[in-house]
């Protein structure tokens, strides 16, 4: 089973943005799974490393499209953006030392920072793009 099942209630209601977060949903789930079913630290460091990757991708790319419709907030959500990166890079960090037990503790974390991320930050922005026609 999924630790995360994707909901509309995570929706931001802009098309580009949920695909991506659905694509962190599903990452964060592939790691839930490999840890379940005791795979290897490789195949569980390859998809801790994508889902490093994709954060960076999909915060620049969210970032892109705050300035470019002038989002007030810009500078406060790019603080927590990274924040964030550096805390799931401490996370890639500690697994590359062998020091990471990737344990329920470590997923109920993942899964929390991202739907807190979503639900508590990028909610913010999501009336305001709208209002400006990006859906």
């Amino acid at each position: 089973m999924a630790l995360i099942q994707w909901d509309q209630k995570y929706s931001v209601k802009i098309a580009e943005i949920d695909k991506e977060h659905l694509v962190l949903v599903n990452l964060i789930n592939d790691l839930h799974e490999a840890m379940r079913n005791g795979q290897g630290k490789i195949k569980v460091s390859e998809i801790l490393d994508g889902l490093v990757a994709y954060t960076r991708t999909h915060f620049a790319h969210e970032e892109i499209m705050l300035t470019q419709s002038v989002y007030p907030d810009l500078a406060a959500h790019k603080q927590i953006h990274k924040n964030l990166i550096k805390q799931v890079e401490n996370l890639q960090k500690k697994n590359r030392e062998g020091s990471l037990t990737l344990s329920m503790e470590v997923m109920s974390f993942l899964k929390d920072w991202l739907l807190n991320h979503v639900q508590g930050e990028d909610f913010k922005y999501s009336d305001y793009m709208n209002a400006k026609g990006i859906y």
